[in-house]
């Protein structure tokens, strides 16, 4: 019972952390939305860390809008995805993020004062990572990799998208899912078929191999928020114009694009507060387990 107590104290200690960690990138993510003033996109002259807001007004460089995946919304030049499917190993009941991604086309932001262009590379992670139980703690169980979505919100290897809603397709175990989702999991690597369920007995309200797959997405005519890196394009001149712009991500730095305000958005990143608390609660907690089982067991 005491090694129970010690090895319990070590998960929660892990966790607690891991809440830490996550509340402090979210942390990081908060004061660069509210400490980067926005920019007018036609003063954007120099190279470096942007914000702009404005319209979605087109595809950019000769590139198309698409149909989104998991939603079909037309029009779209943004996507941010992940695909959650119901886990039952042993006593452990759950769901799993199996891979998420954000898939994107070059596209035009107008602010009434300048146009300027936004290009991000297709970005897809498969499977979970040490964060991917984090989240769950924030919603309603649903359990976030390294890209999930959690409450309107979509994270691939550093870019940072929130949505105001984020629509989901639910297919149960063992059922025939929509065309377009049979489309979607046969042109995505990382994503393989659904499996039946395997005691065909629903627990909970969920089956092993059910299914949830998340969507938000970005069209021509949205609102758009933008913190990125603006660059320079190969044809640029000096000075820099607008037009010879390109907010793009860079290394090292969060870009983050969202639907919300920025208002709206800072409210949103703000519950970096409750998961530093939570986490600080936590790590007490397996700390104190630790220290009495192991004082136990001496």
């Amino acid at each position: 019972m005491d090694t129970e107590l010690v090895l319990g104290g070590l998960g929660g200690c892990l966790f607690g952390l891991l809440l830490l960690w996550d509340g402090l990138s979210r942390r990081r993510q908060h004061r660069l939305v509210t400490r980067t003033e926005t920019t007018e996109i036609r003063q954007l002259t120099e190279t470096g860390r942007v914000e702009i807001e404005g319209e979605v007004v087109g595809p950019a460089d000769g590139s198309e809008t698409f149909t989104s995946p998991v939603g079909e919304r037309p029009g779209t030049v943004l996507a941010g995805w992940a695909v959650e499917e119901w886990s039952e190993r042993g006593k452990r009941q759950r769901w799993t993020t199996l891979a998420s991604g954000v898939y994107s086309r070059p596209f035009v932001v107008d602010d009434g004062t300048g146009r300027v262009r936004v290009a991000l590379d297709d970005r897809v992670v498969g499977g979970e990572s040490v964060l991917s139980t984090l989240r769950s703690v924030a919603s309603d169980g649903t359990a976030s990799g390294r890209g999930v979505a959690v409450d309107g919100g979509v994270t691939v290897d550093g870019v940072v998208c929130e949505f105001e809603f984020l629509p989901t397709v639910e297919v149960g175990a063992g059922s025939t899912p929509p065309d377009h989702i049979r489309r979607f999991v046969a042109g995505e690597r990382r994503l393989s078929e659904g499996t039946d369920s395997l005691t065909n007995l629903v627990d909970l309200g969920h089956a092993h191999g059910d299914r949830r797959y998340h969507e938000g997405t970005l069209a021509v005519g949205d609102d758009v928020y933008v913190l990125g890196h603006a660059t320079a394009d190969a044809k640029a001149t000096t000075p820099l114009r607008a037009e010879d712009v390109v907010v793009t991500a860079v290394d090292d730095e969060p870009f983050v694009v969202s639907d919300r305000p920025e208002a709206a958005l800072a409210d949103r990143l703000e519950d970096y507060e409750g998961r530093l608390f939570v986490g600080a609660v936590v790590l007490l907690l397996g700390l104190g387990s630790v220290a009495t089982g192991a004082t136990d067991l001496l």
